[in-house]
């Protein structure tokens, strides 16, 4: 008994590693004591305990006539199923239909009603597809989105909405699933959506007082800029707000972690912080009353992160005309 179950659990731990989305379990059926080996059952249900404690890995037992149920109870409690089960009588029919409706029980025990997500940014978690197949065969029924399991009736629903790493099924399709052995939940997920680059704008007026010129003055930003997302900000500046679409942009600065982190550039500074406007506009651009600036968010080039532009402020000053 102690080296096929050390053998069965060695083989199913291995296989759970290499397949991290499957689930095994070990049935011991068995009809008396140990008699070989090592005949300590104690020490067999210590390699049900390990196996299930260090890797998951649940050991069910069915005892036979002639079984030791007690034993058998020791290793199915270690190895996270409670207890044996029993088949009783020596009539074949019987016995066979004993052991089916163990066997089933078992499969029903291990229908998951959770599943784990790939990592974020990998998938598209508004284009998922859950359905449940019968043991009976398809066609496969597709599964309704719940909010939450406040909402639910049948269907499954997200862990977390804005941030899912999992999803489970509602009690009642779970109940349904676990209640069917051989029958199976599938889902699927889409690609992600590749994200673009977006540029957007904004115009400001320096209102003065009669006797003093403008003179844009800083200008200060804070962003998130992941991998090699950035954003660049350019402006132009125009005496008549009509007169911007034909002026020409000036670069002023680029938004980006690497290689040199600029993602926060404060008016506090320091230097080269903030972005001085008159020197980067230069005369007469830095002195006309209108201005628009211009931010273009660049994506990762694996097209699955994008900047943030958080916050950031423009100034200017009304200086004596000249």
């Amino acid at each position: 008994t102690y080296p096929a179950l050390d053998g069965a659990l060695t083989w199913a731990i291995n296989n759970q590693n290499s397949n991290a989305n499957e689930q095994y379990v070990v049935v011991l059926v068995t009809d008396g004591d140990p008699t070989q080996c090592n005949t300590s059952n104690s020490a067999i249900a210590t390699l049900a305990a390990n196996a299930f404690n260090n890797s998951g890995i649940r050991t069910y037992t069915i005892g036979m006539q002639g079984a030791n149920i007690a034993a058998l109870d020791q290793i199915a409690q270690s190895g996270g199923t409670g207890q044996a089960f029993v088949i009783q009588g020596t009539n074949s029919n019987n016995v066979e239909a004993q052991l089916i409706a163990a066997f089933q029980a078992i499969a029903g025990q291990n229908v998951s009603c959770s599943f784990s997500m790939p990592p974020a940014g990998s998938y598209d978690p508004n284009d998922i597809t859950v359905s449940f197949t019968p043991s009976s065969g398809p066609p496969a029924t597709g599964l309704a989105q719940r909010t939450d399991s406040s909402q639910c009736g049948t269907g499954w629903y997200y862990d977390n909405n804005a941030n899912p790493t999992g999803i489970t099924l509602c009690p009642s399709t779970c109940a349904a699933a676990q209640g069917d052995p051989g029958s199976k939940v599938d889902y699927e997920i889409g690609c992600p959506k590749a994200l673009d680059t977006t540029a957007y704008t904004q115009i400001y007026e320096a209102n003065c007082p009669v006797g003093t010129k403008p003179q844009w003055g800083y200008f200060a930003y804070d962003s998130t800029d992941p991998g090699d997302s950035n954003i660049v900000f350019r402006a132009r500046t125009a005496d008549l707000q009509t007169g911007l679409a034909s002026a020409t942009f000036v670069p002023l600065v680029t938004a980006q972690s690497a290689p040199t982190d600029t993602q926060v550039c404060p008016m506090s500074g320091p230097s080269p912080c903030p972005v001085d406007l008159y020197i980067k506009m230069g005369t007469p651009d830095a002195k006309r009353r209108w201005l628009e600036l211009e931010v273009t968010l660049n994506p990762t080039s694996n097209k699955l992160n994008s900047p943030t532009l958080n916050d950031w402020n423009i100034t200017y000053s009304c200086p004596p005309g000249e």
